[in-house]
C-alpha cells in the first residue's frame, strides 16, 4: 500500500526577515511538497516568491519541477535585481507513481539551502547510516564554469555543543555577460536574481522510496544548516522531532554567546583558543519536515503525527 504523508514547517525571522519555507498536501492525489528559500541583497526576489503559486507543484503533478519554476526564474533575470537573490530547494513527493507502492521522490535546488532524506526504521549502527540523500554544498554547476572565480575566507563550524573551529567558506564572483558591468558576489555557487547572473538549471536528484520503511526528508535554510554539527543527525532522523524544534534548537545556537572558539586554521599552526565567543547576529532559520511512513496497520511502526 502506499505511504501516508505528514508535513510541518517552521520560520524564524531575524532582523532581515529573508526566509521562506511552504508545504503543501493533497491527500486524495498521494503528493506533497517543501519549498525553502533564503533571500539576500534588498529582498526584492524573495518577496516575489512568497507570492509565487507553490501549489502548481500539485496540481500540475507530471510537470517537471524546472518547468514550474522557469517563469518566476525568468522574471528575476531583470536589472533591478542587481546584488539581490535567493537560494531555493524544492521537494515534491508522489505515494501513487509506483504500482507496487513505493514513493518517488523529487529534488530540486539551486544554492546552500540543503535537503536530507533519513530512514527511520531498520537495523542501522548510527544516526549517519540512515542517510540516504544529502546534497553537497558547493558544487559549481557546468553552465557556470568557466566565468566563475572564487575567494578564500575564514569561517567557522559547529564541533559540538560548546565548541566552534575554524574553517575555509569561499566567495564567489560571477562575471557578467555583458562587458563594463561589475561582477555579481555571493557566497554560494548559484542563486536565483542577480540579473541572472548566478543563475543555472536547478541541480535535480530522483529517488524511490520502498514503501514498507520510512522517512523523514528535512530541507532548511543555512539558519539551520551553518549551526548543525554531527551528532545533530540523531535529532534529524527522528520523526518526533518537529520542524519547530529544530528552528528553535538553530536560534538558541545563534544567540549563545559562551561558545569555546579555535582559531587554528586546518594544516596551521596551534593557536590559543578563545572563551565567551558568539555566532555574531542571528541568522533567518526556515525548515520543512516531511514525513513518510507506511499506512498503520501495514507495518508496526508508526511515527507520532508531529504537529
Amino acid at each position: 500500500m502506499p505511504h501516508v504523508f505528514d508535513t510541518t514547517q517552521a520560520l524564524i525571522q531575524s532582523t532581515t526577515a529573508q526566509d521562506m519555507v511552504v508545504t503543501g498536501v493533497d491527500y486524495n492525489m498521494g503528493t506533497a511538497f517543501i519549498v525553502v528559500a533564503d533571500g539576500h541583497g534588498s529582498g526584492k526576489v524573495v518577496e516575489r516568491a512568497r507570492n509565487f503559486n507553490w501549489n502548481q507543484l500539485l496540481k500540475a503533478i507530471d510537470v517537471d519541477i524546472q518547468t514550474i519554476v522557469q517563469p518566476f526564474v525568468d522574471e528575476q533575470c531583470v536589472p533591478e535585481t542587481e546584488m539581490d537573490g535567493m537560494t531555493l530547494t524544492i521537494v515534491r513527493v508522489r505515494s501513487n507513481y509506483f504500482k507496487n507502492g513505493d514513493t518517488l521522490v523529487e529534488l530540486a535546488w539551486i544554492g546552500d539551502s540543503l535537503v536530507s532524506i533519513t530512514q527511520t526504521n531498520g537495523g542501522f549502527r548510527t544516526s549517519e547510516e540512515r542517510i540516504k540523500f544529502f546534497n553537497p554544498e558547493y558544487v559549481m554547476h557546468p553552465a557556470l564554469r568557466g566565468r566563475t572565480t572564487s575567494e578564500r575566507v575564514k569561517s567557522f563550524y559547529v564541533e559540538s555543543e560548546n565548541e566552534l573551529k575554524v574553517k575555509w567558506d569561499y566567495y564567489f564572483h560571477f562575471k557578467p555577460s555583458a562587458t563594463g558591468e561589475e561582477d555579481e558576489v555571493i557566497n554560494m555557487t548559484g542563486a536565483i536574481g542577480h540579473k541572472g547572473t548566478t543563475h543555472h538549471p536547478l541541480f535535480q536528484h530522483v529517488a524511490q522510496l520502498p514503501a514498507s520503511d520510512s522517512f523523514v526528508i528535512r530541507a532548511a535554510s543555512d539558519g539551520w544548516w551553518n549551526v548543525m554539527h554531527t551528532h545533530d543527525w540523531t535529532k534529524l532522523t527522528d520523526p518526533n522531532v518537529s520542524s519547530a524544534e529544530v528552528a528553535e534548537l538553530a536560534l538558541e545556537r545563534w544567540n549563545k554567546n559562551n561558545w569555546t572558539y579555535d582559531p587554528t586554521e586546518p594544516d596551521g599552526e596551534e593557536v590559543e583558543k578563545t572563551s565567551f565567543a558568539s555566532l555574531g547576529e542571528a541568522d533567518d532559520i526556515s525548515v520543512g519536515t516531511l514525513l513518510i511512513y507506511p499506512r498503520p496497520g501495514v507495518v508496526s511502526y508508526t511515527p507520532r503525527r508531529i504537529e
